[in-house]
């Protein structure tokens, strides 16, 4: 039987370390506007109507993708 080595190439971060290095430049973009993130937002609720948000994220017929919860309104 022969075997051939192949070489397995992922883009998902394997180590706790990448995640966090990752997750701060993904941050340190929307911060410094290099990523628009409203174009990803379909609707904004303040922290007081999260089981709103939540039905409307549940709700299937309505399109709706990403809700961003305020937690500061």
């Amino acid at each position: 039987m022969h075997r051939q080595r192949v070489e397995i190439l992922s883009t998902e971060p394997k180590r706790d370390i990448d995640m966090y290095r990752f997750f701060k430049e993904g941050i340190s973009l929307v911060s410094d506007g290099l990523i628009k993130t409203g174009e990803y937002i379909d609707k904004i609720y303040p922290l007081s109507k999260i089981q709103e948000a939540f039905e409307e994220r549940d709700d299937k017929s309505n399109g709706t993708i990403h809700i961003l919860i305020d937690v500061e309104e």
